[in-house]
């Protein structure tokens, strides 16, 4: 008889034999010829418990899989959600930086109409400021000048008042040197017969002396180049006088002012 068969015959009777006492006989046998087979007895009941071990472990592995896959399908679906979200808010403040460029460029467009409406007006008010400092000449055509005192009071601490005497032709008009509204329109208490006095608004009063007979009215407006006295053969001489802030200025001076 073959003594490997007698032994594999006395391994299945050993194998039996444990199975009937609850015992499993477990063999480690080697691929190389010539090593020994290894046995080891293990009860049923260690193995069934190894077993149902096993088998618990697989079940748990499966539900920490299960559970990692819906976690990750849920963390996917937030991330995928988030992605989107930060793209509406990328696009969302793409659109609001283009919105605010272009306010900015129509506030910039506004601030420049806006400055130069405001330069543009600045200057019409200096050209009006400016129109109504009496610097015109306050006659319509060419005349002699002369510089002369009047005094408002005769002898001794008479009140010196710098007047410039103008003497034109016939036909020569007496205009306002600057923008203002008439203040005093009478007779005058010197020679010249009549006085108009315009109030230019602005710390500065005109003063008039002619013997024609005045072409404006008390609180009447005037422009520069406003007709004040039509001069005749009998009334070619001006008396000019220039108030500034209650002082009489020299008239001369002021006009040079104006070239």
């Amino acid at each position: 008889m073959n003594p490997n068969r007698k032994k594999e015959s006395s391994l299945f009777e050993a194998y039996k034999s444990s199975k009937k006492h609850g015992r499993y006989t477990v063999m480690i046998i080697p691929q190389e010829v010539g090593k020994e087979t290894r046995q080891y007895r293990v009860k049923a009941r260690t193995v069934w418990s190894m077993l149902i071990v096993m088998a618990l472990i697989l079940v748990l592995l499966a539900g920490f899989g299960v559970y990692g896959l819906r976690n990750l399908a849920e963390e996917s679906a937030i991330l995928i959600t988030t992605q989107k979200e930060i793209a509406s808010v990328k696009k969302d403040n793409e659109e609001l930086i283009k919105a605010n460029q272009e306010l900015t460029n129509k506030v910039a467009i506004l601030s420049d109409t806006v400055n130069q409406k405001v330069e543009e007006e600045a200057a019409i008010e200096a050209q009006e400021a400016e129109k109504t400092i009496p610097k015109g000449f306050p006659l319509s055509g060419t005349a002699t000048v002369t510089e002369a005192n009047a005094n408002e009071a005769a002898g001794e601490g008479a009140i010196y008042i710098p007047m410039v005497i103008f003497e034109a032709s016939a036909g020569t008009n007496v205009i306002a040197a600057g923008s203002g509204v008439v203040s005093f329109v009478g007779p005058d208490d010197t020679d010249y017969g009549n006085m108009i006095k315009i109030d230019h608004g602005n710390g500065y009063v005109s003063i008039y002396r002619n013997a024609a007979e005045p072409k404006v009215e008390l609180n009447d407006e005037v422009t520069r180049g406003t007709l004040l006295f039509e001069m005749d053969e009998n009334t070619t001489k001006l008396g000019y006088e220039i108030i500034k802030d209650d002082q009489f200025v020299e008239p001369l001076t002021l006009l040079e002012i104006a070239g």
